[in-house]
């Protein structure tokens, strides 16, 4: 941009003083002309006045697009179609003592069939590669438009390459008429060989083409190129090796970072060679990568512990190699909240806190899950009635569910129920297999127990009981599976002892510490108390091996299988969970404490806590417990509202 420096009383006819305010006038510089309208090769003189008040300023003159105007020695000079404007100020006073003058610049009729002449040649390019249809017409000024290949054998009149294997120079006559007045002009192109084309499309068909987005490496192969083309020489380089080496190792970034592939391609003997540059980005953590190491090292901090009755510090923030929000919520916020504060339950519970990790505008979950213990009491009978609040419900829900297995999904009816604890202790018959058969894998082996991993049998077939499935594990004759018990609304079977390996959770871990459960879903079960038979087993045998609610696995969470299917898409295992709580929480406290329970609405509800008669409307239902403890019997009386059918 140029500048003219000049003091205002050699080049401008000063005008009267004007009013002085404050010291300073109300204006600095006046033009007579503020906008100007020329052809190019105009020229027009600016007409300026300063306030004498400034004389001693320097004036600085601009022209603000030099291809349009230019401003030398007091004199506009158009020469380029277009507008711009013409800055005038003063050289200590530029952003307060200035005007703009607008300045519009066209072209005469003679000059059009040039200027689109020229227009056409940076559309054409001086390469031919695709296909590429010359421009037919202007955008501004209606003109006629000829074209004439002096080299019809490689080019077309309109632009179509009629491609050969290596590069070849083509002419190509363009003719532009417009109210008379005529250009034209022979302009030379290079028709680009299809030998590079394939090269490059060789080399980078290796790379990804939609999203450009490197995520692994890349084994970069030239031998396809060396076989079709051995005169060649094809070199290529990452511009940035600490993401992208030159041997097509993928290092991954923090953040995403942009970087380049350079090939060049060289066919010496012929004297061709090309350059070509495409743009890639190493992917950086993606924010369930960035999640991933969170949890990492949260766990490494023991921030959600797998048991507590203290408050948790719940960071707010991860700030190492990489900055991250977090923010966390409980499932159950009475017990723990949101901000980690903890309030005991009367009996240990299980909690699901999530971490929501938040990158940006994306974000990532993370769940923990931790066992909160119930309270400590000094007084047994305080404990006992803490514990009895827990059963007692204000209101009884119902439900309807489906069973869904092998055959057709049925729904099946909870009518609702109370959670009685009984202190006896579940039945079960030894079923053993055989020391050698195909499917006890270690007889005799012990192995710790880390889990209780429950399922379901999928068999929704009549009959699939648990006798059914006491045969069909014995037979040897089907794919390999087993598993420790079997339970059904009447029965529970023990095939494998428990410090044994079964075959049940598809991997490694499960099956080598969980002790699995079979839950039958066949159509004469009641599968409300398949849950409750086999939440009472999962409680004895959390307590005998020295486990936790945090240590009860579904199949699912080794595998991703969709089991147990029953519990899960009815959305029961927090049911589960609770009725095993319930029972752990009598198995470990209450192992001297006898529980009578009697209903005393036995036209809805028998002694088992269970409604078989209900009235379809909401009502309510009375029921007592007689509680012993050392010697001593207190009963208790609650009544819950029996909610309406829910499928009604």
């Amino acid at each position: 941009m140029r500048r003219l420096k000049f003091f205002a009383l050699l080049f401008f006819l000063l005008m009267a003083y004007g009013c002085i305010r404050d010291g300073k006038p109300e204006w600095a510089i006046n033009a007579q002309i503020v906008e100007y309208t020329m052809k190019v090769g105009d020229e027009e003189t600016l007409y300026l006045e300063v306030h004498p008040y400034y004389k001693t300023q320097n004036l600085i003159i601009e022209s603000m697009n030099e291809s349009v105007v230019v401003f030398e020695d007091g004199i506009i000079r158009a020469v380029g179609e277009g507008k711009t404007e013409i800055k005038v100020y003063l050289e200590d006073y530029p952003d307060e003592c200035y005007i703009e003058i607008s300045v519009i610049v066209t072209i005469t009729d003679k000059q059009i069939p040039e200027t689109v002449l020229e227009w056409i040649k940076t559309q054409i390019g001086t390469e031919v590669d695709e296909p590429k249809f010359f421009p037919t017409s202007h955008p501004q000024y209606a003109v006629e438009i000829e074209y004439e290949s002096q080299n019809p054998d490689v080019l077309s009149d309109n632009g179509l390459p009629f491609k050969k294997e290596f590069d070849v120079e083509a002419s190509v006559k363009i003719t532009v008429r417009y109210n008379g007045y005529v250009a034209t002009d022979v302009h030379d192109v290079v028709v680009v060989g299809y030998a590079f084309n394939s090269i490059y499309n060789y080399f980078f068909n290796q790379f990804p083409s939609f999203t450009r987005r490197i995520l692994n490496d890349i084994n970069v192969r030239m031998d396809t190129i060396y076989n079709a083309y051995p005169e060649a020489v094809v070199t290529w380089h990452s511009t940035d090796v600490s993401v992208f080496t030159n041997a097509g190792k993928y290092i991954q970034p923090i953040n995403d970072k942009p970087f380049q592939i350079v090939l060049v391609v060289a066919f010496p003997d012929r004297g061709l060679e090309r350059t070509y540059v495409e743009n890639y980005t190493a992917a950086g953590l993606s924010v369930y990568d960035r999640a991933a190491i969170v949890q990492e090292w949260l766990e490494e901090q023991k921030i959600v512990p797998a048991m507590t009755d203290t408050d948790l510090e719940l960071p707010q923030i991860y700030q190492q190699e990489f900055t991250v929000t977090l923010e966390w919520s409980s499932d159950k916020p009475k017990i723990i909240s949101d901000d980690g504060q903890i309030s005991l339950p009367n009996k240990n519970e299980l909690v699901t806190l999530t971490c929501k990790v938040i990158s940006g505008q994306e974000s990532a979950m993370i769940h923990f899950k931790t066992e909160v213990a119930g309270k400590g009491y000094e007084d047994k009978w305080e404990e006992i009635e803490a514990f009895l609040d827990e059963i007692f419900l204000d209101k009884i829900k119902t439900q309807r569910y489906t069973i869904a297995g092998v055959t057709a999904s049925f729904y099946r009816y909870n009518y609702g129920y109370v959670p009685f604890y009984f202190n006896e202790r579940s039945d079960v018959t030894q079923d053993l297999l055989p020391a050698d058969h195909a499917f006890r894998p270690s007889p005799y082996q012990s192995y710790t127990r880390k889990y209780v991993v429950i399922h379901d049998t999928a068999n929704n077939n009549p009959g699939a009981g648990v006798e059914m499935h006491s045969q069909f594990i014995k037979n040897p004759d089907r794919t390999a599976s087993s598993w420790h018990y079997t339970v059904d609304d009447e029965l529970i079977y023990q095939h494998i002892p428990d410090m044994e390996v079964a075959w049940h959770a598809g991997d490694g871990e499960g099956n080598r510490y969980g002790i699995g459960i079979e839950t039958c879903i066949n159509p004469e079960v009641d599968y409300t108390v398949v849950m409750q038979k086999t939440a009472k087993l999962t409680a004895e045998l959390l307590y005998k091996y020295g486990l936790t609610l945090k240590d009860i696995r579904q199949h699912y969470d080794f595998t991703k299988k969709e089991c147990p299917r029953v519990m899960r898409i009815n959305k029961r295992w927090d049911e589960f969970i609770d009725l095993v709580s319930i029972e752990y929480s009598g198995i470990s406290k209450f192992s001297d404490v006898e529980f009578v329970w009697e209903s005393l609405s036995k036209n809805i509800m028998n002694d088992k806590g269970y409604v078989f008669n209900h009235p379809g409307v909401e009502t309510t239902v009375t029921y007592k417990v007689k509680v012993t403890y050392n010697n001593e019997t207190r009963e208790y009386t609650h009544t819950s509202v029996l909610l309406p059918p829910a499928w009604s």
